[in-house]
């Protein structure tokens, strides 16, 4: 299996969620990140992706 390695805004978003402390919502990612939330969903799919082959 190829490695998979994610971009700067999955970074990015994956440094924001860890700060958070309560629920938070793909809207107020994509306000944060000034993106959409269809991009969101990608970048999480990327993510989650990446963590599972650590």
């Amino acid at each position: 299996m190829a490695l998979l390695y994610i971009n700067a805004r999955c970074k990015q978003i994956l440094n924001f969620l860890l700060t958070q402390t309560k629920y938070i919502t793909t809207e107020q990612i994509g306000a944060e990140m000034k993106v959409s939330k269809r991009t969101v969903y990608y970048d999480i799919c990327k993510i989650n992706l990446w963590l599972e082959q650590s």
